[in-house]
């Protein structure tokens, strides 16, 4: 797992949408629809009618009594956008702090 840790406005989702479209087929995640339908829109004007090739999922339609949280059937590499935002969702609660697993090169 790859982190981008950026502040506000740096281009985090930018360089997200970027991978995904370099990598396809691939899934971004987003923490709702209103962001779903941004990055949508970002694909699209990256990779134009081959968008459909990057599927953009909203977590809160793959929680309880959504389609399911797992990604089953989806193809490709997944890259997560602002996943502070949907771990938190996730738990139901702020997270203080958090780690990670750093992979082994």
């Amino acid at each position: 797992m790859k982190f981008v840790i950026q502040g506000r406005g740096w281009g985090k989702t930018k360089l997200l949408v970027e991978l995904a479209c370099a990598n396809r087929p691939s899934v971004i995640v987003t923490f709702n629809e209103a962001e779903r339908k941004r990055v949508m829109n970002m694909v699209n004007k990256k990779i134009g009618n081959e968008f459909m090739q990057v599927n953009v999922l909203n977590i809160q339609d793959r929680l309880p009594g959504g389609e399911g949280a797992s990604l089953y059937g989806t193809r490709g590499p997944v890259y997560v956008d602002n996943a502070d935002y949907i771990l938190e969702l996730l738990i139901g609660r702020d997270v203080d702090t958090a780690t990670f697993t750093a992979e082994s090169e």
